[in-house]
């Protein structure tokens, strides 16, 4: 199936797959979408970089290069764990814990016959000790399997740990950065629903407050599949198939049909047909990066619209604000 490779939160490619099917997938089917994801990725940023002209526009992509990147891995990172709080460990993490555990008894029995040589003298002038009873030799592999095991145990526990603690603190340091950098710009952060359309709900609360155009999110993604269709050749080069290649006019056809009809998240793209749609620059706020702006060379005399974009907000990952003047 077609896996378009967008930007977003759990919105890039995004509001994504998790949340627009009720089709289960099988841990398997998940890695194999995972790197098929990357493959569209690099093939999306080197159409990106061919279609630089300008040094301005180069840090731009630069930082759209970044912000991507950024994104796929970690909602991949959430999408994984996810499975496997929802299904348990699969059976491929089974199969490698067991190989390890293999491996580590093939290593001791290794040791085991190092030191019996090393000290082979000594058991030549000593008497013979009988060889310990077959049940006590299993009990000591069971037991060193099951050291293993718990060391191993608390070890992902602690590593599990690590990362949440990352991430709250990931998610204090950019609420606090945003907040100061939309303040130095006289604006205000409006909080959406994360939802699921959360970018097509800030940008029509923006519509509404700067330009008096009232639309909801339905409608505004009925409005951005339409006009995409009727600008194909804008936005084909831009979007990859699973080989890698630039998608068909069917893939691109079920692409928008899936912007229009469930709650695939928007990225850049879409951002971007939105601007030229209603003919408004739109301003993508976001900490540690540029200020990114769409259509702005176009449309010079109308105001702005303004959205702040959050990589930590919420768990499941980007995030869409709507920015509001004091």
């Amino acid at each position: 199936m077609f896996a378009p490779v967008n930007t977003q939160d759990p919105s890039v490619i995004d509001e994504t797959k998790s949340s627009s099917t009720s089709i289960e997938e099988s841990y398997d089917d998940l890695i194999s979408r995972h790197k098929n994801e990357r493959k569209q990725l690099i093939s999306r940023i080197t159409a990106l970089k061919k279609s630089a002209g300008n040094k301005k526009r180069k840090k731009e992509i630069q930082a759209e290069v970044a912000k991507l990147e950024n994104d796929l891995q970690e909602r991949h990172k959430q999408e994984i764990k996810e499975h496997q709080m929802k299904y348990g460990v699969m059976n491929e993490d089974k199969k490698k814990e067991d190989n390890n555990s293999d491996q580590d008894e093939s290593n001791e029995d290794i040791t085991d016959i190092l030191l019996a040589r090393i000290n082979a003298k000594q058991v030549e002038e000593s008497p013979r000790q009988p060889a310990p009873p077959p049940q006590q030799d299993r009990r000591k592999k069971q037991s060193r399997r099951q050291r293993r095991q718990e060391r191993r145990r608390l070890e992902m526990q602690d590593q599990d740990s690590d990362e949440a603690a990352d991430q709250v603190n990931k998610q204090e340091i950019e609420k606090n950065a945003m907040a100061e950098l939309t303040k130095s710009m006289g604006l205000t952060i409006k909080e959406i629903a994360p939802n699921g359309h959360c970018l097509y709900n800030a940008i029509s609360d923006q519509l509404l407050l700067q330009h008096n155009i009232p639309i909801d999110y339905k409608q505004l993604r009925g409005k951005v599949a339409a006009y995409m269709r009727e600008n194909s050749d804008d936005f084909l080069p831009y979007l990859a198939s699973q080989t890698g290649e630039i998608c068909s006019k069917e893939q691109f056809e079920e692409y928008c049909n899936g912007i229009e009809n469930t709650a695939v998240w928007g990225g850049d793209l879409e951002i971007s047909a939105i601007a030229k749609l209603y003919k408004i620059p739109i301003h993508v706020v976001q900490v540690g990066a540029p200020l990114l702006k769409f259509s702005d060379d176009e449309f010079r005399d109308k105001e702005p619209i303004f959205l702040s974009y959050h990589k930590y907000m919420y768990g499941l990952g980007a995030h869409y604000n709507s920015l509001n003047k004091y």
